[in-house]
């Protein structure tokens, strides 16, 4: 078959030429003519094809719909690996919510239907608050598989470490604390999130001014004993999270605990209190695979201008411990010892300005024990004189008492004379 436009040679079968992109007739047209003979050709100039309708992006198609008959789809506000999160409004009840629909491409997937409905189910058994709240879930008639949940209004974690690390010790803990008691919701329920991190902590603004903490997406989590319908679900060798959190048992794909999300947390709070990470490498891989051969860098390191309590570092290395055996019991544990640490009234430093830790913040769930860990004596908090300053006191003494046995001789001599 041969283009009437530009007369190329087209393969059978083609609905346009692949030179000039014209479109292909139906009927196979007869092989244009030499330019030599005279004949009627057609235009010298090929005509553009007909472009094709545009299709709005995938989300887009559900803006303004009212799925299930009560949520009126506004604007999609995110998108992960299992599906698309959109802002709605609940026509019963006219709040605002979050609904998280099931990519249309995992639908067909029994294997990723069933770990969103196993998401839909642990998240709404975690009733505390500082978890983000689900309350519905189901599918539609149109086959829309989706979770509803409350939607907040908040700054994530990672954009305030971001234009403000490294924070004040009493924020920081303020944020720790209400992150672990989320936490330690789910596991008293055997499930472990798997996926702790600054982008999965919301801080929402109270009327009062105060900030409350949201822990989101449970949608990794882990029932720590598995449902029968959930067994195949895991898969071994399978590497749930992100790398610059994960705990050393995650990164070798042992069985997690609630000791792995303790460990995301301390990193999450180290990142909080120095603005950076406590292993080194030029990619999130390198650094995920250095806390299996490394210790944790000394926060000093990743921020020489900072000054903290030692008890505070104390604290974070055993929270880092690479044996899970050696860290902290239970998040809340680890919140605890963070509180204790900070009420020694140490001074965090940050280049010229200076901010006085507060005392730990109590919550009325399990609050800090009221007795205040012993205070360092004047001695002990003071910090060390450094080396160099000893080496020139040291000097100077030697070259004084030098010149005082000068002078004695020369004396002596001037007597005798």
């Amino acid at each position: 078959m041969f283009c009437v436009f530009c007369g190329n040679n087209v393969a059978e079968g083609l609905a346009a030429c692949p030179q000039c992109k014209a479109p292909m007739p139906a009927r196979k047209p007869l092989k244009p003519v030499s330019s030599a003979a005279p004949t009627l050709q057609a235009e010298s100039h090929p005509r553009p094809p007909t472009p094709a309708p545009a299709h709005p992006p995938a989300g887009e198609v559900m803006i303004g719909q009212l799925l299930a008959g009560r949520y009126r789809i506004i604007e999609k506000i995110g998108a992960g690996a299992m599906g698309a999160v959109y802002k709605a409004e609940d026509a019963t009840t006219r709040r605002l919510v979050a609904i998280k629909l099931l990519a249309p491409d995992r639908m067909n997937n029994p294997e990723y239907v069933a770990r969103f409905q196993r998401e839909a189910r642990m998240a709404t058994r975690i009733a505390h608050p500082n978890a983000v709240s689900t309350f519905d879930s189901g599918a539609t008639q149109d086959g829309f598989i989706y979770i509803a949940m409350e939607y907040l209004e908040g700054e994530p974690l990672t954009k305030v470490i971001k234009g403000h690390a490294p924070l004040p010790l009493d924020r920081v803990l303020r944020i720790t604390w209400q992150a672990a008691a989320a936490l330690h919701a789910g596991h008293e329920l055997n499930v472990v999130h798997r996926d702790i991190k600054p982008d999965n902590i919301v801080i929402c603004r109270q009327p009062d001014g105060s900030e409350q903490i949201k822990v989101l997406d449970f949608g990794v989590a882990k029932p720590t004993v598995l449902e029968p319908q959930f067994q195949e679900l895991t898969q071994a060798g399978y590497v749930i999270g992100t790398p610059q959190y994960l705990s050393p048992e995650q990164v070798k794909s042992e069985p997690t605990s609630a000791r792995s999300d303790l460990y995301s947390l301390a990193i999450v709070v180290y990142e909080m209190l120095t603005g950076g990470l406590p292993f080194a490498g030029k990619s999130p891989q390198k650094q995920m695979f250095n806390r299996l051969l490394e210790e944790p860098m000394p926060l000093h390191v990743v921020n020489p201008m900072l000054s903290l309590p030692p008890e505070v570092e104390m604290v974070l290395m055993k929270a880092l411990s690479r044996n899970p055996d050696e860290r902290y019991a239970s998040t809340i544990e680890f919140a605890q010892a963070l509180g204790r640490a900070t009420q020694s009234g140490f001074e965090q430093t940050r280049g010229a300005a200076t901010v006085v830790a507060g005392g730990a913040a109590t919550m009325p769930a399990a609050p800090f024990p009221p007795q205040h860990p012993r205070m360092a004596s004047p001695a002990e908090s003071a910090p060390p004189v450094k080396d160099s300053s000893r080496k020139i006191v040291i000097g100077l003494i030697a070259l004084i008492v030098v010149l005082a046995v000068i002078l004695a001789t020369v004396l002596i001599y001037l007597a005798l004379k």
